[in-house]
């Protein structure tokens, strides 16, 4: 402790005036710190995964995928397991968390999902996309954006507002808190 003592005086030369108790309490700290310091550097976790940042902007194709499109797609994951409900908790969960929230998202990127929600509203012109906003829970603001082929206009604009409906189709989103679906199916639930 001495040496201690000795290295901590030589290396601050302004301690040698103040008692020995100060002295010890001051060598303590740096070797503490100097033993934690070495604990982070080597003895860390190794993270999980790599994973590329990537820009929030949300990236959607001119026009929505049709079903040969969405069965052709590789490494397709079905995460019909996920509910829209689950999903929204999950991001509530790792909001402080923004790796692991990165790392979530991307894991849901370009799979199937298949979720039950109640239609919000439905949009779409003549010749553009057609889309439902589909919310967790009627008159709920947690919502996606659920995207049509124009073959589902006749099906869409039949729905109102509060319809219980099963969409299936692929996750493809730069804005985790409004999710993307880029849809094949619709259907309505009991």
């Amino acid at each position: 402790m001495k040496d201690i003592i000795q290295t901590v005086q030589s290396l601050v030369p302004f301690l040698q005036p103040y008692p020995l108790w100060v002295k010890m309490v001051l060598s303590i700290w740096f070797l503490v710190t100097a033993v934690m310091a070495v604990g982070l550097l080597f003895f860390r976790e190794p993270a999980q995964s790599d994973v590329a940042v990537v820009s929030n902007v949300a990236l959607r194709p001119e026009s929505p995928i049709s079903k040969n499109e969405a069965e052709s797609l590789p490494n397709q994951v079905n995460h019909s397991g996920l509910s829209l409900e689950e999903y929204f908790s999950t991001l509530d969960r790792l909001k402080e968390r923004f790796l692991e929230k990165e790392e979530f998202v991307q894991q849901l990127q370009r799979t199937r999902v298949t979720w039950i929600g109640y239609v919000d509203s439905v949009k779409g012109a003549p010749g553009k996309q057609l889309s439902i906003n589909l919310a967790v829970k009627p008159d709920s603001p947690r919502t996606c954006f659920v995207w049509f082929a124009e073959e589902f206009r006749t099906k869409l604009f039949s729905l109102r507002k509060g319809d219980k409906v099963i969409i299936s189709g692929i996750y493809d989103t730069g804005t985790p808190s409004i999710p993307d679906i880029q849809a094949d199916s619709i259907r309505l639930s009991e």
